[in-house]
């Protein structure tokens, strides 16, 4: 029953995993910067690729972080690709997309110091990180691209035969319920995956524009994918 209260998007692999946290990857700016520059907000993820922002783009790397490997897959998906083949993102990122960035950081921690220090003007971000990053008083917006932001999320699954099966699944169920989900929203800002519960934002329209990455596709080969990145585009 817990898991009929969920978004469709929120119930995965044959409901063998279910979303208990559910956010949009998309594109976060630099407000202060792209008021100096006069630039309007983007709208594309695409975007990446302008060269005015020539230095200003901050990258998360493919091989350790989800919201860089999501932007990857989209503008993948534009150039024509699909989430098993990247290869037409892969043949044209050096020239297309490499010269715009400033950095590729392993992780997104690193985002607040350079928002702060006004290098950082474009890079891929969830809604709700940008969002905490603008209660501490940085210069940031987040907007969803025209091709759709992209779900993600932390997921639940129970380990079968566990010493504690019975507990896994009691509290597996408990954290997919409106109270839970609510007390997370609250205390931690996670966005709700259950149909019932009120979001800091427009959950269900999001959702229903949002690109859903097709992850057995890509696991296949990831691994041959971080491979190539680290040797011919992380620095």
């Amino acid at each position: 029953p817990e898991l009929d209260q969920l978004y469709p998007v929120a119930r995965l692999n044959n409901d063998m995993a279910a979303m208990i946290d559910m956010g949009m990857t998309g594109l976060a700016y630099n407000t202060r910067l792209f008021k100096e520059k006069g630039w309007a907000p983007p709208t594309s993820w695409m975007d990446l690729a302008d060269p005015k922002y020539k230095g200003r783009v901050v990258f998360q790397s493919i091989s350790t972080s989800t919201f860089g490997l999501q932007a990857f897959l989209m503008l993948n998906r534009i150039l024509g690709g699909t989430d098993g083949d990247v290869e037409p993102v892969f043949s044209v990122w050096q020239e297309m997309i490499d010269p715009n960035v400033l950095e590729y950081i392993s992780t997104s921690v690193n985002i607040s110091e350079m928002l702060r220090t006004d290098q950082a003007g474009l890079f891929p971000l969830t809604y709700a990180k940008a969002s905490r990053l603008k209660l501490h008083g940085l210069p940031i917006e987040y907007v969803a691209p025209k091709e759709g932001a992209v779900v993600h999320a932390i997921a639940e699954c129970v380990i079968a035969n566990g010493s504690q099966s019975e507990l896994a699944q009691k509290l597996a169920r408990y954290l997919l319920t409106p109270e839970a989900q609510k007390l997370a929203l609250k205390h931690s800002g996670s966005e709700p995956s259950n149909l019932n519960v009120s979001s800091t934002r427009e959950t269900e329209a999001a959702v229903k524009d949002a690109a859903v990455i097709a992850w057995d596709d890509v696991n296949k080969s990831r691994a041959v994918w971080n491979v190539r990145w680290n040797k011919m585009v992380q620095r």
